[in-house]
């Protein structure tokens, strides 16, 4: 079997652990769908993190699908454990950058995206809680550079997204470099 090792990423609540949590219960490889906020996530077992409701220390769990063994990364989203988050990169053939559709791009998701960029780790973006009320559609900051479809630093072509706006990249997926 082929083995992969992915990592989740991002800003602080943008849903990391519970995206992770659905991952792994989906797969089968947990039985019970725990959720943060209920301080029953498999993923956040350690006491302060559920006290805080927040990821601490990076945690792995492992799954398979089809012919992969994939090996999932959980990391902390607070800026003051950007240590423990940092400490995976290096063995991350993946990372699943994570955003609030909320909450948009905040500093920390460019921080990330500059470390994934100087490792050429190859990124997906994952646009979360799309579902409620106010969200930006399209998740334009300041100039827009990290656009839902605009996302600059990406292989591929260029083009306009549904806004008329420019970019670089044709796809969600692409690689940090």
């Amino acid at each position: 079997m082929k083995k992969l090792v992915i990592g989740m990423l991002a800003h602080v609540d943008a849903g990391k652990t519970t995206l992770s949590e659905s991952i792994l219960y989906t797969s089968g490889a947990i039985r019970k769908l725990g959720r943060v906020d209920n301080k029953d996530a498999f993923l956040d077992n350690n006491d302060y993190e559920r006290q805080r409701g927040i990821t601490i220390f990076s945690k792995q769990a492992c799954f398979s699908y089809k012919d992969l063994d994939v090996t999932l990364l959980d990391t902390p989203g607070h800026v003051d454990f950007s240590a423990e988050m940092e400490r995976t990169l290096w063995v991350l053939d993946y990372a699943v950058l994570v955003i609030n559709g909320m909450d948009g791009v905040q500093g920390h998701t460019d921080t990330l995206w500059g470390l994934l960029k100087r490792l050429h780790v190859p990124v997906f973006i994952f646009v979360n809680k799309m579902d409620q009320q106010g969200t930006d559609k399209y998740l334009h900051k300041g100039d827009g550079h990290f656009g839902i479809l605009s996302l600059k630093n990406i292989e591929g072509g260029e083009g306009k997204d549904s806004s008329g706006n420019d970019y670089t990249g044709t796809s969600q997926i692409g690689r940090a470099s």
